[in-house]
């Protein structure tokens, strides 16, 4: 299957980015040896979240409007964990001027990760 969307971001520069992201379909995040499924889906009581999956488990529920972790600062973020939300940010998903700051800053974490989303159908010619 090809993709839909790939991006590779090395030391915090972007590599090479093809294709178009549909924020509303799933997509995998990784860097080193940590992929994470980011899932858009809506819960039982109706709320519309973004589950963050390692090894099938949920390790966050990110909740409109900021799609970000709630009552925390970005610097409280493990550092294994901050290139998922520097991934979503860098697609739009997530959102929150005290984010983009500390992700943009020149003192920020030079991150490592690729995106990559599966096409959701093929096209023949």
């Amino acid at each position: 299957m090809s993709n839909q969307y790939q991006l590779t971001i090395k030391d915090g520069q972007v590599q090479s980015e093809e294709g178009h992201v549909y924020v509303a379909g799933p997509f995998q995040i990784k860097s080193g040896d940590v992929t994470v499924d980011c899932v858009y889906r809506q819960t039982n009581d109706h709320r519309v979240i973004y589950a963050i999956i390692i090894n099938n488990e949920v390790i966050d529920e990110l909740e409109h409007p900021g799609y970000m972790p709630e009552g925390t600062t970005p610097d409280a973020i493990p550092a294994d964990r901050q290139f998922i939300f520097s991934a979503l940010l860098h697609l739009g998903i997530a959102k929150g001027k005290e984010w983009v700051e500390f992700f943009q800053s020149e003192t920020s974490p030079k991150l490592s990760y690729e995106i990559s989303q599966n096409a959701f159908y093929e096209l023949s010619a």
